[in-house]
């Protein structure tokens, strides 16, 4: 079985080690029986560093034990937290969940499909697509529902 160091993104692990105050990130993953490669572990606190979870002396910011404490990819709980705080928190989740499952639409070459273009609107955004076509869902549901 594959160790879950090799399984779960090295960023996440990472937020772990500075939430339980273990140490260094490298210095700690370095004593691993397998330690991953370094250049992994520079990326990881650089990636830290650019979500704003690590500070400059990699220590985990205000946001970043949050992100810590969230049971999800530290990029979407960010996404998310923004989301909240300007009051789009319903659209932001729906689109970092959508975003985790392939593609809904079948493409037709490079170009947009029909469809798609549709949802999308004239933001030629593939995230306002994918908002679209959950509230098309969750209104035809809710529809069904009520003439049951």
């Amino acid at each position: 079985m594959t160790p879950e160091m090799f399984r779960t993104p090295l960023h996440e692990i990472a937020l772990s080690i500075k939430l339980l105050r273990l140490g260094g990130i490298g210095q700690f993953l370095a004593k691993a029986i397998e330690p991953p490669p370094l250049d992994a572990v520079i990326e990881a606190e650089h990636t830290l560093r650019e979500l704003d979870a690590l500070d400059v002396n990699d220590e985990l910011t205000p946001l970043g034990r949050i992100l810590a404490k969230l049971p999800i990819e530290p990029r979407f709980g960010k996404m998310m937290i923004m989301g909240c705080i300007f009051y789009v928190g319903d659209a932001v989740c729906t689109i970092s969940a959508a975003t985790c499952f392939p593609e809904p639409f079948i493409s037709e070459g490079k170009r947009l499909g029909y469809i798609h273009r549709n949802f999308a609107g004239n933001r030629f955004s593939d995230h306002v697509a994918l908002l679209s076509v959950f509230q098309a869902w969750d209104d035809a549901r809710y529809g069904f529902e009520r003439v049951f």
